[in-house]
């Protein structure tokens, strides 16, 4: 027998087995909604909102610790405590994780950064890792990074990924003041993933207008007021996009209309990373401290 193909078969059984176990998975909250929806329509879309701001604490295994003698810090934003982490010397950056990640996801980048004089701060997100909450919001992001850049020094530059760079185009809205950004499989509409969520729970138009502003309750916002594109048309900071055209998580799309918007921003697409390995390849990671040392 050959080898590889014995070593192959037992990730091929995993890969299907997880992907029954999701399928059932998806099953079982369409029905349940479904059911929910004709007892009660507003108690579906309250408890889908509650889901929609509900992270699962993942812990990512492809990417290293954080170092041992990075200082760890405290930080309030709002009534959340917020892990945080700095090491380096130098110029300020940082760095925001995406939803389900944590702080671990950002360590490739700012070990990378470190040796070109920088300190860096990496962080767990409201309701994620080790910081506080069991819900978050992206506009909760937005502000867990003003208040880590407020609590561990003014950042000379901000690396986000995913929802992390989505909030980190909102605290740069919001004041947050900073010469350069990279920005890593950015999500600019967030309500697109809002309506994949309706389409998987099943929902009807009406069902995911009542979702919609359900969530806008939670939030304290209008939806349509979080567009990435509309604020990054007031942005100024020099912008690296990167992004894999194969991404299955966060549509291409999504960085080409954040580069359209945003004056002198640099879209650079990048081939068989998908979603995650562009927070750890090594070009990626090397063209990321090319620009916000350049």
């Amino acid at each position: 027998m050959d080898p590889s193909t014995a070593v192959a078969r037992p990730a091929r059984r995993r890969k299907s087995t997880s992907v029954r176990i999701a399928s059932l998975h998806v099953a079982l909250l369409r029905a349940y909604f479904g059911l929910l929806g004709r007892a009660s329509p507003r108690a579906a879309e309250r408890q889908a909102a509650l889901l929609f701001c509900f992270p699962r604490r993942l812990e990512h295994r492809d990417v290293p610790m954080v170092p041992a003698h990075a200082r760890e810090q405290l930080v309030s934003s709002g009534s959340r405590r917020l892990a945080t982490w700095t090491w380096g010397e130098g110029s300020r950056v940082l760095l925001a994780h995406g939803w389900e990640g944590t702080a671990r996801d950002m360590v490739p980048i700012a070990n990378a950064l470190v040796p070109h004089g920088r300190s860096v701060t990496v962080f767990d997100m409201p309701a994620h890792g080790r910081s506080s909450g069991r819900t978050t919001t992206l506009i909760e992001m937005a502000d867990a990074i003003a208040a880590v850049a407020r609590a561990t020094g003014a950042p000379d530059a901000v690396v986000g990924h995913s929802l992390g760079a989505a909030a980190a185009v909102l605290a740069l809205r919001d004041g947050l003041s900073v010469s350069s950004t990279a920005l890593l499989a950015p999500v600019t509409e967030p309500w697109l993933f809002l309506q994949r969520m309706a389409e998987m729970l099943g929902f009807s138009e009406s069902r995911y207008h009542g979702l919609v502003a359900a969530l806008e309750r939670r939030a304290g916002v209008a939806i349509h007021d979080i567009d990435g594109a509309a604020a990054a048309r007031a942005l100024d900071a020099r912008a690296l996009i990167l992004h894999d055209p194969a991404d299955r998580q966060v549509p291409f799309s999504q960085a080409e209309t954040l580069a359209r918007a945003w004056r002198g921003a640099t879209l650079h697409p990048v081939t068989g990373l998908g979603h995650r390995r562009v927070l750890y390849d090594v070009d990626a990671v090397q063209h990321v401290v090319r620009h916000l040392i350049g």
